[in-house]
């Protein structure tokens, strides 16, 4: 419920910031990742 919350009050621009920070991160981090995710969703 607090998460739900916290999520629900957050700035928009905030949650755009932070989605970019986590592909950024991710890009970075894990390279397959989003190709593993293409292929799961392929399937």
């Amino acid at each position: 419920p607090y998460l739900l919350h916290f999520i629900n009050n957050m700035q928009t621009d905030l949650v755009t910031e932070f989605k970019w920070k986590l592909e950024d991160f991710i890009k970075k981090e894990d390279a397959s990742f989003y190709q593993d995710i293409d292929l799961f969703l392929s399937a």
